[in-house]
């Protein structure tokens, strides 16, 4: 006996493949418009203690150091890169050398430790001393290498160096 047998054949069936170019990028410069809740008070950051004037001043200097705005890892901002000691004393920055001021002068180790001597200073009246309270020295090595000595060690070293630069 024979039975007849039904058997689906499968037809070929045609996919649309779309292939995008790559994304242009992200245009440089330009503005960018950015609104707060109130005015900023100082423009300068190591006297400002106010979140509306780190608003500001966090986009007009740049730190040695900043924060990934995605991960929330510091980065360097200034410093290419940094190196520390094996006892967890010794912190030695390279600063970068394609930073410049307006006015087209570079930005040097000498800049950042200006900055940080002005925190230190009894003559200046800041809320950030406790940023560097536990170094021992800033110490310029080289116009682009700048070297910092604890005393003892601070677990939060790298947070603290986030820091606009004057």
């Amino acid at each position: 006996v024979e039975v007849p047998v039904e058997v689906e054949v499968e037809k070929p069936v045609e996919v649309e493949v779309l292939i995008t170019p790559t994304p242009e990028p992200i245009p440089q410069g330009g503005s960018m418009v950015e609104s707060t809740f109130a005015d900023a008070n100082i423009l300068n950051p190591i006297l400002s203690s106010d979140s509306s004037s780190s608003d500001i001043h966090t986009k007009l200097f740049l730190g040695l150091l900043t924060l990934d705005e995605f991960s929330g890892e510091v980065i360097g901002e200034l410093a290419e890169s940094w190196t520390v000691s094996e006892d967890g004393l010794t912190y030695t920055f390279k600063i970068r050398e394609d930073v410049v001021w307006t006015d087209g002068t570079p930005v040097t180790a000498n800049d950042v430790k200006f900055t940080y001597d002005a925190i230190d200073s009894e003559l200046v009246d800041t809320p950030r001393k406790s940023n560097i309270e536990l170094v021992d020295s800033f110490n310029v090595i080289d116009d682009y290498t700048l070297e910092i000595v604890f005393g003892t060690l601070d677990c939060t070293a790298l947070q603290n160096f986030t820091l606009g630069i004057l």
